[in-house]
Formats: structure tokens, sequence, C-alpha cells
């Protein structure tokens, strides 16, 4: 039955590599998450100093504030499991990896709450900044907020969207995950 001994062996390595790539692959999320927000906290606050209305300025540093707020929830809360799989038997990667894709999938069923929330505030400020700065212009453009605003929409809906089709993938992998006993 050397067989027997070999499938489960290559079953077992790839269940390892499966459990590692995933986690290499929060990882890099991770990280692009934390550079973005390292980028917009730093871009807003600059231009919280360019900007001259003083709700234009709160509306960049409210919208730098959320981005430190992302940021602080990404690692707190996103962060894959420490150490390596190399080693660890089926039930103890089945122990590893359901509760890491189940807190993954929680993090993307709110991703309402602590990504697009602390954002949104700063950047409706912002818009109703513009707006009262151009309707003291002769000719209000109102066509480029309303384009701003249409924008900011779309991309939230995208956002939300996306991450309620990866959650449910995530689910149905938790699913096929055995309890690790």
């Amino acid at each position: 039955m050397a067989g027997d001994g070999e499938k489960e062996d290559t079953e077992l390595l790839a269940l390892r590599e499966l459990v590692s790539d995933f986690e290499r692959t929060i990882r890099r999320r991770n990280a692009r998450e934390l550079a973005a927000s390292a980028l917009v906290t730093v871009a807003f606050c600059g231009a919280a100093f360019l900007l001259d209305p003083v709700l234009l300025k709160a509306s960049a540093l409210l919208t730098a504030a959320g981005a430190v707020a992302v940021a602080a929830t990404i690692l707190t809360r996103a962060k894959p499991p420490s150490g390596t799989v190399d080693g660890l038997d089926e039930a103890a990667l089945a122990r590893r990896h359901k509760p890491h894709l189940l807190r993954q999938v929680a993090l993307l069923q709110s991703v309402h709450r602590w990504y697009l929330g602390p954002l949104i505030p700063g950047l409706a400020l912002g818009l109703l900044g513009m707006a009262l700065v151009t309707a003291g212009r002769a000719t209000p453009r109102w066509w480029s907020l309303i384009a701003t605003a249409a924008v900011i929409g779309a991309v939230t809906a995208f956002i939300l969207r996306m991450n309620r089709r990866l959650a449910a993938e995530l689910l149905r992998q938790a699913s096929h995950v055995p309890a690790g006993d």
C-alpha cells in the first residue's frame, strides 16, 4: 500500500501549498492596502495645508483619518496566522485555515463598515465643500460635482459587489474545510 501513502503525502503537500498561497495572497493584499492608506493619508494631509476653504481642509483631514482607520483594521483584524504551514498535518492545517477563511469572510462582508464607512464622510464633505465653492462662481460647474459623486458612487458599488462575491466564494471554500478535530 505504498501508493496510498504517496497519495496522502501528495494531498497533504497540495493542502499545505493551498493554505500557504492563500496566506501569501492575504499578506500581499494587506501590503497594498496599507501602502494605499499611507499614500492617501500623506496626500490628504498635504492637501489640507494647500486647500483654502476650511470645509475642504476638514474634508481632507477627515479622509486622511479614514485611511488611518482602514489601516488600523487591516493591521489588527486582517492578518493571516503567523508562522509557516510546513510540518503541519491535515487536522492542524484545517484548524489554522478554516478560522482564517471565516475571518476574511467577515471582513469582506463588513467592508461597508470598516473600509468604506471611514472614507465616505471625508469624501462627502469634500463634495459639499466643492459645491459651496463653485456655487459662488458666475457659472457653477455642477456637472463636475455630479460626475465626481457618480464616480465615487460607482466605485463604492463596485467595491461592495466584488467583496460580496469574494465573501461568498471564501464561504464556499470554508464549507469544504474539515473541522480539524
